[in-house]
């Protein structure tokens, strides 16, 4: 598996050629004197000092805050991660202070003035203060998430500020920054050619080209051209998309949030009663791409590691890979778990595990990320700090669309080799951030809450736990509908220029596309927000599906019961390759090409791990310590956060479970005096209200038998703790 380079060849040239472009001007003008370039270097220390300071004084990172593990086994890696991030800092502040250095060389040159070392170092405070200024207003109009994910100050302070900022104002202010950047650089090299200077009037030239080589970097890509696909491949490559945190019933919903994504759906097939068998998104994932139940692959939550993976000899793109497929994996920080676990990608565009200590470290205290977040969302973040390009909670969804589309346009110059693209974005997770204007579509602009840009009070992982203990009381609860909203139509958005640009390469008659969820949402409808909370509710587990193929006649939509697990095997055989036994999945093509044939599936759930004690949990339910108690590292070494062999049994225990079919839902939830059944039927209760265990035993013994076979099939079930156990474990 490799890391797709994402064009960084150029990017390091270009990065390493803009210093070495200054210092060779500095020296062919015979500019600046010592004392100038001294007081550009002092600006820039004293500022990133200043920023250390108060980054100390207000320390905190995001993570778990393991501080056992962090003072005796990281305390020197916390020290590189601190001094890295600081180094990177000067460098940035150098650059720009030597930006408003060479500014005010050329306005010296172009007055005829001699040059004051004082006015040197005064025009580096400038040039640190404008450009980072502009940065910051930039961030919170277009990204406001990514200035409420690393700030230690309410951003209601900044409401001012937001109001009085357009598109058209930042443009203006950055093309006059610009045009009086160039202006003075013209004036400046014309006086000192015409004073017969030309080594300082070239000198002069060069500092100025560095200065804009340099700020080039921060610049994203543009649109990717369109390359026409020479030739059909064989086998119809796959397009898989991926959101996180999408709820089904925003589908064709009252707002329109997603009419590219119906229109798809009006095309091809939707599966209007999807579910996961876990709602959170490592276990969700590794059964929608290996198609095995969780208690199968091992990935029962968000902290599993590695090497507890059993995917199969084949999960599905190490199947593809090994049948002529390209596979990629691309995503934000909300689809590590594509590069963590043995998927067999070919190559991946996305951060590390988001669940180590060390990569934790590394993102650093907040106000130095803050400052550092403000230059790193484009190619040199994700080159140099990928730790804060792909920081949790900062909306990636047009980014990863470009890089999607590159992918699409790379792949088209071979079209012969068919493709597998699983692009999975974190648009509708929560806080709900997404881009400008996405986040000022449903919501009143007048509002002066928390919860202005993103669901407050999730910057930090405590607030999470704190937060998920919560009513809805608490919560703001229509604004933060409105962001979410705002999401799924920014995600639908950038979904229609995927698929403009897959037909623009001529490439839509042989691809099959998939839209997909990790999980669904919950919203207050049991007392709780989050997903994996409930089994009762169907919020979390049950998934919009949407699935256009050649070939394949469209319009359908089935609506039996049908399961994540059933994705893979159904792709493998529209593509015609074998289905791996170890798929425990089956193929809906059946069902495809006639809706009212019924597979008489089950689909199977189980509840993720409680952060803390949600207000929906029974009181006599079997109960653990809250999350930050849960966690350890066992390795050292490798610093990935697990958690800890004492409690795993526990917290697997502890899981509530559903088995749901065409009309009923049985649920099974460990109570601390035993085991308790809850039936439900569908039909007449939707939104699982009244346990009509006692009217239908036959019902309820058939569907009992169905998840006690499920549960015998757990390896971690085997010895199960007895009543008097989880009596004592509990308490």
């Amino acid at each position: 598996m490799t890391r797709d380079p994402h064009g960084s060849g150029g990017l390091i040239l270009r990065a390493v050629f803009s210093p070495v472009l200054a210092v060779a001007g500095a020296y062919l003008a015979g500019m600046p004197e010592p004392g100038e370039l001294l007081g550009t270097l002092t600006a820039a220390t004293l500022w990133v000092f200043l920023l250390v300071i108060q980054s100390l004084r207000h320390f905190s990172r995001t993570g778990p805050q393991l501080q056992t593990e962090i003072m005796e086994h990281n305390a020197v890696y916390s020290v590189y991660a601190l001094a890295r991030l600081v180094l990177w800092a000067w460098l940035l502040s150098v650059a720009m202070g030597f930006a408003g250095l060479t500014l005010y060389l050329s306005l010296t040159a172009a007055l005829e003035m001699p040059a004051s070392p004082y006015l040197g170092g005064l025009f580096s405070i400038l040039g640190i203060a404008l450009i980072s200024s502009l940065q910051f207003c930039r961030h919170l109009l277009f990204i406001p998430s990514s200035i409420e994910a690393s700030s230690n100050y309410r951003t209601s302070r900044f409401y001012g500020l937001w109001s009085q900022l357009t598109p058209a104002r930042i443009l203006g202010a950055q093309s006059l920054l610009l045009l009086g950047f160039l202006l003075s650089a013209m004036l400046g090299c014309r006086a000192l050619f015409q004073d017969e200077q030309t080594g300082a009037a070239l000198g002069l030239v060069l500092m100025n080209t560095a200065v804009l080589l340099h700020f080039w970097l921060w610049r994203n890509p543009g649109e990717p051209q369109a390359v026409k696909a020479s030739q059909t491949s064989e086998r119809p490559n796959i397009l898989l998309i991926g959101v996180d945190s999408l709820r089904h019933d925003r589908l064709g919903s009252a707002r329109n949030l997603t009419p590219n994504l119906d229109a798809l759906a009006r095309k091809g097939i939707q599966l209007t009663r999807c579910f996961v068998p876990c709602a959170r998104t490592a276990p969700s994932l590794a059964s929608l791409l290996s198609s095995r139940w969780p208690h199968m692959h091992g990935i029962r939550d968000n902290f599993a590691s590695a090497d507890e993976a059993d995917l199969g000899p084949a999960p599905l793109p190490s199947h593809l890979r090994a049948h002529g497929y390209r596979t990629l994996a691309i995503s934000d920080w909300c689809g590590s778990d594509l590069g963590k676990f043995p998927f067999g990608f070919e190559a991946v565009d996305l951060p590390e595990d988001q669940w180590n200590i060390r990569y934790l470290l590394r993102q650093g205290p907040k106000d130095l990320r803050l400052f550092l977040s403000l230059f790193t969302h484009n190619r040199f973040g994700h080159r140099f700090l990928p730790e804060l390009y792909f920081l949790a909670g900062i909306p990636m969804t047009q980014k990863l669309g470009l890089t999607t589309r590159r992918a699409i346009s790379r792949f088209a110059q071979d079209s012969k080799q068919p493709f597998f693209i699983n692009l999975f974005v974190s648009s509708t997770h929560a806080p709900f951030g997404s881009e400008y204007p996405y986040y000022t579509r449903f919501t009143d602009p007048e509002y002066r809450g928390d919860s202005k840009f993103v669901m407050g009070g999730l910057s930090e992982p405590f607030e999470v736990v704190h937060r998920q203990g919560q009513g809805k009381a608490q919560f703001d609860f229509e604004q933060i509908i409105n962001l979410y909203d705002g999401c799924a139509q920014a995600f639908d958005d950038e979904l229609k220029h995927i698929l403009d640009h897959l037909a623009a390469c001529g490439m839509e008659q042989n691809t099959i596309v998939a839209v997909y969820s990790d999980h669904g949402m919950e919203f207050f409808e049991r007392e709780t927000w989050g997903q994996g909370n409930s089994v009762i509710v169907d919020e979390g587990a049950h998934i919009p599906f949407v699935l256009s193929a050649p070939h394949i006649q469209g319009g359908k939509k089935i609506d039996a019961v049908t399961r994540s697990i059933d994705i893979a095997p159904t792709l493998l055989d529209l593509i015609g390759l074998p289905i791996p036994p170890q798929m425990q999945g089956t193929s809906l093509r059946p069902m495809i090409e006639d809706p009212q044939t019924d597979l008489d599936l089950a689909a199977y759930s189980e509840t993720g791990i409680w952060f803390t004690r949600v207000p929906s949990l029974e009181p006599e339910h079997i109960r653990y310590p809250d999350l930050p108690d849960l966690l350890e590292i066992p390795d050292k070494k490798m610093g990935s956060i697990t958690i800890k062999r004492s409690c795993k049994q526990l917290v697997i225990e502890a899981k509530d479970r559903m088995i749901c079919t065409t009309h009923w839902k049985l649920v099974r939830q460990p109570m601390i005096h035993g085991i308790e059944y809850k039936l439900f039927d569908l039909s007449a209760d939707p939104s699982c209200l009244h346990d009509v265990a006692t009217l239908h035993p036959d019902t309820l013994n058939e569907l009992k038998q169905t998840m006690e076979r499920m549960v015998a099939e757990d390896p971690a079930m085997h010895g199960a703790r007895g009543a008097g156990e989880y009596n004592a474990a509990s308490d």
